[in-house]
């Protein structure tokens, strides 16, 4: 038989194997594994029954020969696949030659999670022909390590990458080159029906860019490679962009019929490495091949691969991964999976008559009035959470016959849970009460803002507490009108401003479930102890704290006041940094925190008295601002103090 037909009747060979196994002699039955059921799909006169997708591919992991599956395997299962390929040609690479190839690998693959396949594969090669010299060309130690991960976003599908290291030998050396390594990333897909047990088709998607670097190997050659010896030691020059599709039709347990495509695009080619400046780099020179095989699983562990890769390439060039004619494959894999292999999904069950079920009718009694939601829950049952009625009433799903757990919440009540007896047939009547929770109970504040004539408008203003997880409270009301609001339990200082009038803070304890009443009288404003100064907002008076602390003396507060007041009629004053210095006692280090922690604060009290925090920045300086010298005790104190310093006014 002539070579050229070889290929021709390697792929007929397969097929008529895949053919024998799956139609059995005449007359027998083929096995089945259970009973047959009318199915619906993309082909529904087909019974697929789908055999494991944790096969190791020539790389190790999972997939067919050269296409790699999403699915990173069985977790914590190894997989092994020992594989060989072999092949002749006439005229190839180079014309006029005759050429032998064979190569084996042996891959292994690990799943530590069921996200994650850790792979490494090592091949070796043998290249004869007869007219290149040397005749002989052999590779040992080729080595592949790799990462993937992938998983199922639908119940047919699974997306993935992969990447992996190729560590290509060194002339004359039985091990990886480290300096010749080749990376490979990878986008994959996997499209498998036989998992929804729709269809006998699974559909692989690789995609990815081969980084290559394997002619570092041959750099201390003696002279430039052929093309014969590029193939035989398995080097290349360019990256390229690879593109494999692969289809598999698992028909039953024992055989799992695929067809794989590859092509691998290389990248800024260089026209100048034409052989004997005669070839031309065309279409015909892209690696791409197409590879008609049949697995076979004898054992439920152990699978079989058997293959012809069939090259669609006709023409070598250098620097470019050669196509022979075609390479026969083979591999045999075997797979440890404690978890499992992968099974077709349980057979539906017969339709039967509906069973009885009743309901629950029920009403939830919270307060009054009642709080804006309320919740109801079914422990242990897969029920989505249901709203009450403004009334809170509400009626359950459909329950079987037997007890039933209701669960009710609402904010600032205490949960409860009742066991309720469904009838068949029937609403079953239940009435839940709700007792307020102490811990989230909240109290009510009424505050009157008065000026020296009676009641006026202006603001009131509640700062944050952090200790009761209440946020900050700012309410405009108007004369006549007092504020009233719901606030946590806690004390507060409640700030009130009128145009016109001094601001003034009073201290109010709120109590859980009770009102506290609070009125705060303004008066007319004497002379401020704070005003705009060119550039900065001056004062009269120094801010002072407690000693060697970031606390704020309460006697500095009506001046903070004063500067608060400042700010809210002069608009026009977008950005005052606050600056804090000490004298130059004690660690410079400390004394620098100490300053900011005092310019932090002076900025929570002015935010507290209605200053918006956009409005304020921060800047510790420590003593290295002096205004005076720090060797007395009067020029330490004047070193002491808090400046507002305008950044930012508009006109």
């Amino acid at each position: 038989m002539s070579r050229s037909r070889l290929p021709v009747a390697l792929a007929a060979l397969t097929f008529g194997l895949v053919a024998a196994v799956t139609s059995g002699p005449a007359g027998a039955q083929a096995p089945v594994t259970e009973p047959a059921r009318a199915k619906a799909g993309l082909l529904p006169d087909v019974e697929p029954t789908p055999v494991s997708v944790s096969t190791a591919s020539r790389e190790g992991a999972t997939g067919l020969d050269l296409v790699l599956s999403a699915t990173p395997g069985a977790t914590h299962g190894v997989r092994m696949r020992w594989g060989f390929v072999f092949g002749t040609a006439d005229d190839f690479p180079e014309p006029g030659a005759e050429n032998e190839f064979s190569g084996s690998s042996l891959a292994l693959a690990f799943t530590p999670h069921e996200l994650i396949e850790i792979y490494a594969a090592m091949k070796s090669t043998s290249n004869q022909n007869d007219a290149a010299y040397p005749a002989l060309l052999q590779t040992q130690g080729d080595t592949t390590l790799g990462l993937k991960s992938g998983a199922w976003v639908m119940p047919n599908l699974a997306v993935g990458g992969a990447l992996s290291g190729h560590f290509t030998s060194g002339l004359g050396a039985s091990g990886a080159a480290f300096d010749a390594t080749s990376v490979w990333l990878r986008g994959l897909a996997t499209a498998d029906w036989a998992r929804t047990d729709e269809a006998p088709i699974r559909l692989l998607l690789d995609v990815g860019y081969y980084f290559e670097n394997s002619d570092a190997a041959t750099a201390d050659a003696a002279q430039p490679l052929n093309k014969t010896q590029e193939w035989g030691l398995q080097v290349a020059r360019y990256d390229r962009v690879t593109v494999g599709l692969g289809l598999e039709a698992p028909v039953n347990e024992w055989v799992s019929p695929f067809l794989e495509y590859r092509v691998d695009v290389p990248l800024q080619v260089e026209l100048t490495r034409r052989a004997d400046l005669k070839d031309d780099f065309t279409f015909g020179s892209v690696p791409h091949a197409l590879t008609p095989g049949v697995r076979f699983f004898p054992l439920p562990s152990l699978s079989v691969d058997a293959a012809v890769r069939i090259g669609i390439s006709n023409k070598a060039y250098l620097g470019v991964p050669a196509t022979p004619p075609y390479l026969v494959v083979a591999g045999v894999g075997y797979a440890f999976e404690p978890e499992g292999r992968a099974a077709p999904p349980p057979p539906p069950a017969l339709a039967s008559a509906p069973s009885p079920t009743g309901t629950i009718r029920g009403r939830v009694l919270a307060g009054d009035p009642p709080p804006a939601d309320i919740f109801v829950e079914y422990p242990g049952a897969n029920r989505t959470v249901q709203v009450t009625s403004r009334d809170g009433r509400f009626e359950s799903y459909e329950f079987a016959p037997g007890k039933v757990k209701v669960r009710a919440r609402a904010a600032r009540y205490l949960s409860r849970e009742v066991e309720v007896e469904v009838a068949a047939g029937k609403a079953t009547a239940v009435e839940i009460k709700l007792d307020s929770d102490p811990s989230q109970a909240v109290g009510t504040l009424v505050v009157q803002v008065a000026g020296p004539s009676g009641s006026v408008a202006g603001t009131v203003l509640v700062p944050a507490d952090s200790a009761s997880g209440q946020a900050e409270v700012r309410a405009d009301v108007r004369a006549g009108e007092p504020f009233k609001g719901e606030l946590k339990p806690g004390s507060y200082k409640v700030t009130a401003l009128s145009p016109g009038l001094r601001s003034r803070t009073m201290e109010v304890t709120v109590q859980g479930g009770q009102t506290a009443n609070l009125r705060i009288a303004l008066e007319k404003g004497g002379a401020s102890r704070a005003s705009i100064q060119g550039k900065r907002i001056g004062l009269s008076a120094v801010v002072k704290f407690e000693d060697g602390k970031a606390t704020l003396n309460p006697s500095s507060e009506p001046l903070l006041d004063d500067v608060a007041d400042v700010m809210r009629s002069n608009p026009q004053v977008e950005k005052v940094l606050v600056a804090g210095h000490t004298d130059g006692r004690g660690d410079e280090g400390l004394n620098k925190r100490l300053s900011e922690d005092r310019a932090r604060a002076v900025v929570d009290y002015l935010v507290s008295r209605g200053v918006d925090r956009n409005r304020l920045a921060t800047r510790g300086y420590g003593a290295d601002k002096p205004l005076a010298p720090n060797a007395t005790r009067k020029g330490q104190d004047k070193n002491r103090r808090v400046e507002f310093i305008i950044l930012e006014q508009s006109r």
